[in-house]
């Protein structure tokens, strides 16, 4: 019996340091915070660098020149994502262009008579097509040189057509959904997500941002949107930072030298503090019993997206 029982002490103390571990780890992960900092540029095309840290030995780095993105994650100073090309090496280089050059002369060396093995006209017929694929593939990816500032209103737009969309897709009053969006608990849990949402926004924000943006888009409506939602954001700034709109011309140019911080903590108990208000819980219970008549709505809103422009 105090065999059994010195066993089962062993296993609980085991279990106990595993529960130990986890839970260090845990909080680590939730109070550890994560360091970001970049540099950004406008002028036509878009140029970026960008480093996230997380403790001492996870970094995250992106690189955008002249709208190309690059970017890699390293563990411990060692990139593990995404994996490097290997090159081939010199020998191996110059052994294939001894096969091809040996190809070559053999070509050379056959009489008029002859003809070529049926193989070998196969193999070229088989690899050429594959070849200009390849090639097509990146030519394709070099000539991608859209403006970046066309890019951007392209992006707006749609949004503000998929916006449109939807509001009109749930202006029904006798549909389903009206009815749950009509609701108090609805309304009430609208609220509470934006404060959460405006809180997470206002937490992982930069604690410093330095700079100028000009911005300036086909449609004045469109750009004076852009700007109405960035200045929700811009009162911590306004000493440091210049946004200046330009309702004349297509244009963006500016720079900009940003750094702040996230807690995952934090957004951890905002978003738990919402769930566990029970008019929330009971807005969640009411969309998945809309499930099936959402679905509808949605397979609208597919469609005039899919046929949009």
């Amino acid at each position: 019996m105090g065999v059994f029982l010195s066993v089962l002490k062993i296993i609980g103390l085991i279990l106990l340091n595993i529960l130990c571990f986890v839970l260090l780890l845990v909080l680590i992960i939730l109070i550890a915070p994560i360091h970001y900092e970049g540099e950004v540029s406008f002028d036509e095309k878009a140029n970026a660098k960008i480093k996230v840290g997380w403790l001492l030995f996870i970094r995250f780095y992106l690189n955008v020149v002249d709208n190309k993105l690059d970017y890699a994650a390293k563990l411990f100073g060692l990139r593990v994502f995404p994996k490097k090309k290997k090159k081939k090496k010199g020998k191996e280089e110059e052994e294939e262009q001894e096969e091809i050059s040996g190809h070559m002369i053999s070509e050379a060396k056959t009489e008029p008579g002859e003809e070529k093995p049926e193989k070998e006209a196969e193999k070229k017929e088989e690899e050429k097509p594959e070849i200009v694929e390849a090639e097509e593939k990146e030519e394709e990816k070099e000539k991608d040189d859209t403006p970046l500032i066309d890019k951007i209103g392209n992006v707006v737009e749609r949004a503000v057509y998929v916006v449109d969309n939807t509001t009109c897709a749930l202006a029904d009053e006798n549909s389903a959904i009206f009815r749950f969006l009509s609701r108090k608990s609805t309304k009430n849990s609208f609220v509470w997500t934006k404060t959460f949402m405006f809180k997470v926004i206002k937490h992982i924000k930069p604690q410093k941002l330095m700079g100028d943006l000009e911005l300036g888009l086909d449609d004045p409506a469109v750009t004076g949107y852009i700007f109405a939602v960035l200045s929700q954001f811009y009162e911590n700034y306004y000493e440091t930072f210049t946004l200046m709109p330009n309702f004349e011309e297509k244009t963006i140019k500016g720079k900009a030298y940003f750094n702040g911080r996230i807690v995952l903590g934090y957004i951890v108990v905002k978003a738990l503090r919402l769930y566990l208000r029970k008019q929330f819980r009971q807005f969640i219970k009411n969309a998945k019993a809309l499930k099936n008549d959402t679905m509808k709505n949605i397979e609208k809103i597919k469609d005039g997206i899919t046929n949009y422009g």
